[in-house]
């Protein structure tokens, strides 16, 4: 099921909602990287730490992009590629379905600069939750 992610709380888009870069940061990191044991007892977890920095360094670099331009929505349709990528990886089995429906969930809910703005700060919390978890960097 498709989500539609709220990043502010005033329609104007000035206020970020309070809770997006703590407590619901924490809940997607939990969500995506989920931790698992093996057979012999080893940590696994559902998404590896290369997967996540290739996908966040994906929207690093349209940020880059995004930041020299007056006209987001230029930039907008290589954002909603990134779904695409997304899907190929799940196809692969390189990432979780829960990583995969959470970058959809994000893409789709990004219609302005403003939008991409708060997404990007939103998944730079959550990657650092994901690495502040123990182990999850040496994967």
């Amino acid at each position: 099921m498709e989500m539609i992610m709220e990043y502010f709380k005033d329609a104007e888009k000035n206020l970020f909602r309070p809770d997006l870069l703590d407590k619901d940061a924490l809940t997607a990191s939990t969500k995506i990287v989920e931790e698992s044991k093996d057979k012999r007892g080893f940590s696994r977890f559902s998404l590896s730490s290369s997967q996540l920095r290739k996908f966040f360094n994906e929207f690093r670099n349209l940020e880059k992009k995004a930041n020299t331009t007056d006209d987001f929505q230029k930039i907008l349709p290589l954002v909603k590629l990134v779904k695409s990528k997304a899907e190929y990886y799940r196809g692969k089995n390189s990432i979780s379905k829960e990583f995969k429906d959470f970058l959809h969930d994000n893409v789709n809910s990004i219609h302005d600069k403003r939008d991409f703005e708060a997404f990007m700060l939103y998944f730079e919390a959550i990657v650092g939750y994901c690495y502040g978890k123990p182990g999850f960097h040496k994967n």
